[in-house]
């Protein structure tokens, strides 16, 4: 196989947003429309953070966007699942990301990405 070569980055705010599916009493197109920053009541906390595959309750992730406005502060998804800016001085975690071309397919289902059984990608 072939080593990844390429940019890694973090994911965007916008990243985090378009990643719900929102669920069945909360439609996908009702989360889109909702600020991320309000994500954090009623159905919205469970049914559009919650249906986004890249929220992670147990971490807070900071995001590549810095907030318009002032350089030291960057947009963050919390562990409740809402989009906030804060200093970039806080320890808190991250998610690489990359950005792959719609061509690029995963070859075999049985990959899960973990570092002991990656995803095997072909063009």
């Amino acid at each position: 196989p072939k080593a990844f070569v390429g940019h890694v980055g973090l994911m965007y705010p916008s990243d985090y947003g378009y990643a719900t599916g929102g669920s069945t009493s909360t439609s996908r197109a009702t989360c889109l429309a909702k600020e991320m920053y309000n994500w954090n009541s009623g159905s919205y906390k469970t049914d559009c953070a919650g249906g986004s595959w890249l929220y992670n309750s147990s971490t807070t992730q900071w995001t590549l966007s810095p907030r318009s406005g002032t350089s030291s502060s960057v947009f963050y998804v919390n562990g409740s699942g809402i989009v906030y800016s804060n200093g970039a001085i806080y320890e808190v975690g991250v998610r690489p990301v990359v950005y792959l071309k719609s061509s690029v397919q995963i070859v075999d289902d049985d990959m899960d990405g973990s570092s002991g059984n990656p995803y095997n990608l072909s063009l």
